[in-house]
């Protein structure tokens, strides 16, 4: 299958268009695979669709110095009106740029620096001429000299430099090469071997497509191996290498990054001076990594066997006394096949574990023999490796037999892993409860059992189950948290803020939360991650969309790099966030690498979630019989989660849009939204009556519920419970309602109204907000209308009626008074 040829380019391809159409000449400057050749000949395809008359030519190396053969067809074009030869060169440059520039035909020209001389000098006369035209080279330094005047001087050229593609846009090449998202761990070598060439990521991906295989979280690569055409490309980087100087590469390529202290000066000072070596602090400082990614991977495949066991031995003797480097020498041994003493291995699989490197931590616990392989930590350290690694089975039968340790804290431990293997990587909340109560019970520590139920919140919630202790409450018998209950009962509490709560409580909870990690490593590894999407979500949820999604995606990009398993949960996040901004197709390729990569590693049970956000963007994208049949593989026990049902109740209403029954598509959003909002996700279920109120009609009762999302926020500042207040406040009929509109507006965009009845602009709301204009208008417009007022000058009236019919009795029929009898007779539950 062909690689298209745009991918990661289109924003240049415009760029170009839009010189084409200026008259501007234009130079695209880019190294050898960047896809310069490729971006001419799309211009030129959609020059074509376009019906504008172009020319296509190509530099032709090693011709005679007067040949124009480039131009040949340029020149034959014209042959009939100019009546001139190709030796009468004068006539032609004089004559012949003229007609073109009257013609409005384009001239593109690939690779300027082979053109011959008179091809180069006629290229200058047609830009003097104003000919559009577009021509590219390697780089300035080659420019033939009769253009070096027109790109320097006061009608200079345009000069377009091509730089590294985007890390999304190599991945997009990967999978319309191969048919398929690549796994997260094969995107993440490939992102970081290719780095940014097209031409690398062709190579690689040819030499690696005949193993490549096909799971549940996309193609594996398998090793990745260099072709002829990157050995040369390297092989021209490393010619002037002395031998030592090779050698100290050689180590690097075969140990990792190693102590500059321990490697020789002289070679060091030229391989740093030369760009072939920089410094970096991983795995400790002062360590010195290769600068080209595919500088290592080319120099192992050309050692023997025995070479590269002497080299990581080398390796080993030269970090065994340096403090932070006890892990490399440990795992270089390791690998050398050297003895190392259960104690040391043990230790260090602890570490890797803990930093989220199983398959360090699976080759270090491989090692162990008899007794010391099944001791209770080299059990639970197997069982949390295996689970991460997708082997449950494996995982579930290590860490039952760690339970039965003495060791309380260990117990614990083994706990948490138990309930994230069931709870999220075996999709079994309900029985991931049971099982982790069941040792709660034996735990008699107070502080121990603090972390497992915190857990337990994040389970039941999962499960649908009702939460009966929150984090962080005092319990009898609780002592002074030590920091890991600190981080956990921030965990749980952020997150329960960040969906139900003040977005400033949680980003203070996530505060706390990331200063206590900093001290304490007996957490599970991405406890940080699950605190950083809380943040996210405050942010998100209190109107600070932008700043959030710049977060998110540096996030997504980063764990792309390096293949860390937050990638799904940050895929997954930006994933929603743009089918709300109404960003289609990038929902679809995020929400499609999310199911991938979440089926290679999941901590946060969103699974189910990004199954169901892919049946969202599935039935807004056209295809809604796909999108059933995504939302009919999803279980009852996952359709229970609120983030499930929510997405489910989209995929429902847009069967009704589509059968042009907008009013019961309100119906089932709105119904959804305030279950949710009764499910403690009080902000997720706003938006989805915010959805019902772009879908259902206006009126009376979308005015009471205004004045009830003025309420919820008043709630939020008292920190009353606003799930309570549209039990008590609203009737159920009214809940049950398709006119259930405009909370989302009050409740996330408070700021905003306030802001438009002050006169500001919207242009001044949006950089306030950080949000488009356009996103400002359009939601000041539906609550114009909600509201019946015609525009902002109408605004403060507006808003101080229906804060006073708050204050001052019932609104639309909604009683104020807990207990009160609905207008429907009889009470509102709660």
């Amino acid at each position: 299958m062909p690689i298209m040829s745009t991918i990661g380019r289109a924003e240049e391809l415009q760029r170009l268009r839009s010189h084409v159409l200026e008259r501007r000449p234009t130079l695209v400057v880019g190294a050898p695979g960047t896809g310069r050749t490729r971006l001419l000949k799309e211009l030129a395809e959609q020059l074509r669709a376009d019906g504008t008359a172009h020319v296509l030519a190509h530099g032709a190396d090693g011709e005679a110095t007067v040949t124009l053969a480039p131009f040949a067809r340029l020149v034959e074009r014209y042959d009939d009106v100019l009546r001139v030869a190709e030796a009468n060169l004068i006539d032609l440059y004089t004559r012949l740029p003229g007609a073109v520039a009257r013609d409005g035909l384009v001239v593109l020209v690939d690779d300027v620096a082979l053109l011959d001389r008179a091809s180069q000098v006629l290229l200058a006369q047609l830009a003097r001429a104003g000919v559009p035209l577009v021509a590219t080279n390697a780089d300035l330094d080659s420019v033939p000299r009769a253009l070096l005047d027109d790109l320097t001087g006061p009608r200079g050229w345009v000069v377009e430099q091509l730089g590294p593609l985007a890390d999304d846009a190599v991945l997009a090449m990967a999978a319309e090469h191969l048919g398929d998202q690549l796994s997260a761990p094969s995107a993440a070598v490939l992102l970081r071997y290719a780095g940014g060439n097209p031409l690398v990521v062709r190579e690689l991906l040819a030499g690696a497509r005949e193993a490549s295989t096909t799971g549940p979280d996309g193609v594996r690569l398998g090793r990745l191996r260099a072709t002829p055409r990157l050995h040369s490309l390297v092989g021209q980087r490393l010619e002037r290498l002395d031998r030592v100087a090779r050698e100290v590469l050689e180590l690097i390529a075969v140990a990792g990054p190693m102590p500059a202290n321990t490697l020789p000066p002289v070679a060091v000072e030229w391989l740093l001076h030369h760009a072939h070596l920089r410094p970096t602090t991983s795995p400790a400082p002062g360590a010195l990594e290769a600068v080209e990614a595919l500088v290592p991977p080319v120099l192992r495949e050309g050692l023997s066997t025995d070479r590269t066991s002497a080299l990581l031995l080398r390796g080993a003797d030269a970090v065994a006394d340096l403090a932070g480097w006890s892990d490399v020498e440990v795992r270089l041994r390791a690998r050398a096949g050297e003895p190392v003493a259960a104690p040391r291995l043990v230790e260090a699989a602890q570490r890797a574990v803990a930093a989220g490197r199983t398959e360090d931590a699976l080759e270090l616990l491989g090692r162990l023999r008899g007794p010391d392989a099944d001791a209770p930590l080299a059990r639970l350290l197997l069982g949390a490796a295996c689970s991460a690694e997708g082997s449950l089975e494996e995982a579930d039968a290590h860490l039952r037999a760690s339970l039965g340790t003495g060791d309380a804290p260990l117990r614990t431990r083994a706990a948490q892993e138990l309930g994230l293997l069931l709870a999220v990587r075996a999709q079994r909340p309900a029985e991931a409860v049971a099982r982790v109560e069941a040792v709660a019970a034996g735990i008699d520590d107070p502080s121990l059992r603090r972390i497992l139920e915190g857990d337990l919140v994040k389970w039941r919630l999962m499960a649908g189950l009702p939460v009966t202790v929150l984090p962080g409450a005092p319990q009898p018998g609780d002592t002074d948290p030590d920091d890991a209950a600190r981080v956990n009962d921030a965990v749980i509490g952020a997150m329960i803020a960040s969906l139900d709560g003040a977005p400033s409580e949680a980003r203070d909870l996530v505060e706390t939360g990331i200063s206590a990690l900093a001290r304490t490593d007996a957490v599970p590894v991405h406890t940080g991650d699950l605190l950083r999407l809380s943040a996210y979500l405050a942010d998100a949820f209190d109107g600070r969309l932008a700043h959030a999604e710049e977060v998110a995606h540096e996030h997504r990009r980063r764990a792309a790099q390096v293949a860390d398993p937050s990638l799904g949960m940050w895929e997954y996040a930006t994933a929603e966030l743009a089918l709300h901004a109404g960003r289609l197709g990038d929902a679809r390729v995020l929400v499609e690498r999310a199911v991938r990569h979440l089926a290679w590693r999941d901590f946060t049970g969103l699974r189910p979630a990004t199954a169901a956000l892919r049946a969202v963007v599935e039935s807004r994208d056209g295809d809604l019989g796909f999108a059933e049949q995504l939302a009919a593989a999803l279980t009852e026990e996952q359709a229970a989660d609120v983030k499930v049902g929510l997405h489910l109740a989209r995929v429902h209403a847009q069967r009704h849009l589509v059968a042009g029954d907008p009013r019961s598509a309100g119906d089932v959003l709105a119904a959804a939204g305030v279950l949710a909002v009764e499910q403690s996700h009080r902000h997720l279920g706003l938006m989805a009556l915010d959805d019902a109120s772009d879908q259902a009609g206006v009126g009376r009762r979308a005015i009471s519920l205004l004045s009830v999302a003025i309420r919820c926020r008043a709630a939020l500042q008292s920190r009353s419970g606003c799930a309570a207040i549209w039990r008590r406040r609203v009737p159920s009929s009214l809940r049950r309602s398709p006119s259930v509109t405009g909370c989302m507006g009050f409740l996330l965009s408070g700021a905003q109204h306030s802001m438009a009845a002050a006169r500001l602009r919207s242009k001044e709301i949006a950089e306030r907000c950080g949000l488009s204009v356009r996103t400002v208008d359009n939601h000041l417009a539906r609550v114009y209308r909600k509201l019946g007022v015609t525009g902002r000058d109408d605004l403060p009236a507006a808003l101080a009626a229906l804060a006073g019919s708050v204050e001052g009795g019932p609104v639309a029929g909604v009683p104020l008074t807990p207990g009160a009898p609905s207008p429907s007779g009889g009470n509102p539950p709660g």
